[in-house]
């Protein structure tokens, strides 16, 4: 099957975000099996290269790059990029790649919702929404413009694709609530690369004397969400397990805007981007994902299960996954007792080291892109 994919996101192949992960690992696994897979995303320049068997096309558009990034801050919107598929030049050039492809699969149905039903019916071709995060507008409490175009294109979308993908159950249902015909919407979970992230024998025994502690966060903190997180790690986390323990350094890894690093610098160490997530979380103790807004499911939070690193992690920062408190995770919503079971975990080894393994075993079942790579074929192949 010649499957095309296209994305808003100019810099997909960092894989640094979620949504990049997901998009390049599910890419390479519809590739490895077998189809022909097209991914077209914004550029500098217009060309096409091959990476991992998968045909990159990269399109350069019309509109100039300072009048869309000063049209998104007008409106709130962080990537420029997402405007380019309006971009007349982008989508004259995108159509010709998507004229020989079978199936089409959106990935921002925010940022396409106008253009997938005029395409469907120019292309008669079978259009997917692969939604990352259902309604995440609605779910963030802070009014903007941006909420409300961004809600009214997602609902568009919905409306007029023949198929869509959500990570949860949970997010499965509030769509088929919403209105949205049950038929069309399948679960198609995220997932983890189990043979990158993987345990360490030596991070087993780190720190048993406990003469140091480091607990990590990742995240890309130019996401509303992860950012109320550093808030908290910053303000009431750290704090409350220095006040308990002492020598407990807190790392958040991923992207920060600079603003965020310079207000927070005195409580949490911020690595930026790393080149080896996997080999920074095992030089860790203990993971953290203290969300308290957003949908979709955490890679962050798969990633530590697959290093097999005890996490703490709100209801939030675990929804969508099929896991049990205080069997491969502690959930705690409260800030103070969330500091606790931080501590709790960095004192308690055979406890950490029980939650890890429980935590990996769960991934390795469930998780892994490889599986979840074969699900999605077969719904390709039984669908279409």
């Amino acid at each position: 099957m010649k499957i095309c994919i296209l994305s808003c996101f100019d810099d997909l192949m960092k894989k640094d975000t979620g949504p990049s992960v997901r998009i390049c690992n599910l890419a390479r696994e519809l590739a490895g099996l077998g189809n022909e897979v097209h991914i077209i995303i914004p550029g500098r320049r217009t060309m096409c290269r091959e990476i991992d068997s998968i045909f990159m096309h990269e399109i350069r558009g019309f509109s100039p790059e300072k009048s869309l990034k000063a049209f998104c801050r007008l409106l709130g919107v962080l990537r420029h990029s997402s405007l380019y598929i309006y971009d007349p030049i982008f989508v004259g050039k995108a159509l010709s790649i998507m004229l020989g492809c079978h199936t089409i699969q959106v990935e921002e149905p925010w940022a396409g919702g106008i253009m997938i039903p005029l395409l469907m019916k120019m292309l008669r071709r079978n259009f997917i929404i692969d939604s990352h995060d259902v309604f995440l507008p609605l779910r963030i409490q802070r009014p903007s413009i941006r909420k409300i175009f961004e809600t009214f294109f997602e609902k568009f979308a919905y409306k007029f694709s023949k198929l869509i993908f959500t990570v949860s159950q949970k997010e499965r249902l509030l769509l088929i609530n919403y209105g949205i015909e049950k038929e069309k919407i399948v679960v198609i979970p995220s997932g983890v690369d189990t043979s990158n992230f993987k345990p360490s024998p030596t991070n087993i025994a780190k720190n048993v004397v406990g003469d140091s502690y480091e607990v990590v966060f990742v995240g890309n903190m130019e996401y509303a969400p992860n950012q109320q997180a550093v808030d908290l790690i910053a303000s009431v986390i750290a704090p409350e397990v220095d006040r308990m323990i002492g020598n407990v350094k807190f790392i958040a890894v991923g992207r920060a805007p600079t603003e965020l690093r310079s207000k927070y610098s005195s409580h949490i160490t911020f690595t930026g981007t790393v080149s080896n997530v996997a080999k920074t979380l095992l030089e860790t103790d203990v993971a953290i994902a203290p969300l308290l807004e957003g949908g979709g499911t955490r890679l962050k939070t798969l990633e530590y299960f697959a290093c097999s690193l005890p996490v703490v992690s709100t209801s939030v920062g675990a929804d969508g996954l099929d896991v049990k408190d205080g069997v491969n995770v502690l959930i705690e919503d409260d800030m103070e007792k969330f500091a606790s079971k931080i501590v709790l975990l960095l004192k308690d080894r055979e406890l950490a080291i029980k939650l890890g393994n429980a935590a990996r075993k769960l991934v390795v079942a469930k998780y892994d892109w490889s599986k979840i790579g074969k699900q999605l074929n077969d719904v390709y192949l039984s669908r279409f």
